[in-house]
């Protein structure tokens, strides 16, 4: 599975794009706001297939867990 981008590679992404726009290279700018996206976007991708796998593996121990009344009757008895 791919790492997802670290937050610090975004913040200096956005850097740059700030840079670009002092500079007035709107061009430059828009093509990085681009690649910022698609960051972005991939590291919620991964934050989705983490959690859909996730979801998938604690399936099992979620359907056999017992219903509250029968947890508490379990925790109260001596």
């Amino acid at each position: 599975m791919e790492r997802p981008t670290l937050p610090e590679t975004l913040t200096s992404l956005r850097d740059l794009i700030v840079q670009a726009r002092a500079r007035q290279d709107e061009p430059m700018a828009v093509l990085l706001s681009g690649l910022e996206l698609y960051a972005r976007l991939g590291r919620e991708y991964e934050l989705l297939e983490i959690m859909r796998n996730f979801a998938a593996d604690i399936q099992p121990a979620v359907d056999n867990t017992p219903p509250a009344e029968e947890l508490r009757q379990w925790y109260e008895r001596d």
